[in-house]
């Protein structure tokens, strides 16, 4: 339980000091690190190690990971809307990321509006067996997914430091 402490140096227990606090400080601690292992991993791990497979072919290659950008998107979208709806109901405990949350939609609505839907059109090229070079397009999206990188960080890291260090 959360304790908070009157100045007038009673010890004074609220429902919101137990839940809006804490709770809600340690949830987007957990999300943002959770969201920046899970992204990481595919994004950086599982993509360019499944092409070292030698007897994966580039076109099967590109279908399985069409498929999980796709799911990771989605549970990506999840993520940030978790992120959004405690940064927005618990305002006063994390005005200090709102710009970072809005980055994060920012980049989120990029990837997804306009870079994947590119993406798609060329995997399903090279899944109908044409080989094509790589396109700005995919470097592009590469950059956007390292930009998540510090911003994730940013926001668990902060709202750390107000969990262990909350006068500073």
């Amino acid at each position: 339980m959360e304790r908070a402490t009157a100045y007038t140096g009673k010890n004074v227990y609220t429902k919101a000091s137990i839940v809006s606090g804490t709770l809600a400080q340690k949830f987007m601690v957990l999300i943002s690190f959770f969201w920046f292992g899970f992204f990481s991993a595919i994004s950086f791990m599982e993509a360019p190690v499944k092409f070292q497979a030698p007897h994966l072919s580039l076109s099967v290659g590109v279908e399985i990971g069409r498929i999980v950008f796709h799911v990771s998107q989605e549970i990506q979208w999840v993520m940030l809307i978790l992120l959004t709806l405690v940064t927005w109901l618990w305002i006063s405990q994390f005005k200090h990321i709102r710009i970072w949350v809005i980055g994060l939609w920012l980049i989120m609505l990029i990837e997804s509006f306009l870079l994947l839907p590119a993406l798609d059109k060329q995997a399903q090229q090279v899944i109908a067996g044409h080989i094509l070079p790589m396109t700005a397009i995919h470097w592009v999206f590469v950059l956007t997914e390292l930009l998540k990188i510090p911003v994730l960080l940013v926001i668990g890291w902060t709202t750390m430091k107000k969990i262990f260090f909350p006068i500073s």
